[in-house]
């Protein structure tokens, strides 16, 4: 039982320590992208993490319950990503009017 309950608490904590991962990887970009986060994460999900990250199931698990709390994260961040986006979108082509 008590090797359970140490199990558990291990498991919550790289949980909750990596939560959001990917918003915070977004974030501290220079241009944070609309839903960054979940573009960053989701190929370390399909990729069993990547060359600076763990690998193996265990990392796919890992992101996999980390990718919730990005999601929730990203949609949080959207009033900071979008004027940040559309400021990109107009500098990468000031000739031509906004696709809208």
């Amino acid at each position: 039982m008590r090797r359970q309950a140490s199990f558990a608490f291990v498991l919550a904590s790289i949980c909750l320590t990596s939560a959001g991962c990917g918003t915070l990887h977004n974030m501290e970009d220079s241009e944070p992208a609309v839903y960054g986060g979940m573009r960053w994460e989701l190929p370390m999900i399909r990729e069993q993490g990547g060359a600076e990250f763990p690998t193996g199931p265990w990392a796919t698990v890992l992101y996999g319950l980390d990718l919730p709390l990005t999601l929730v994260g990203d949609t949080v961040t959207l009033p900071y990503t979008i004027p940040c986006s559309l400021l990109r979108l107009c500098k990468s082509s000031p000739s031509s009017p906004p696709p809208w």
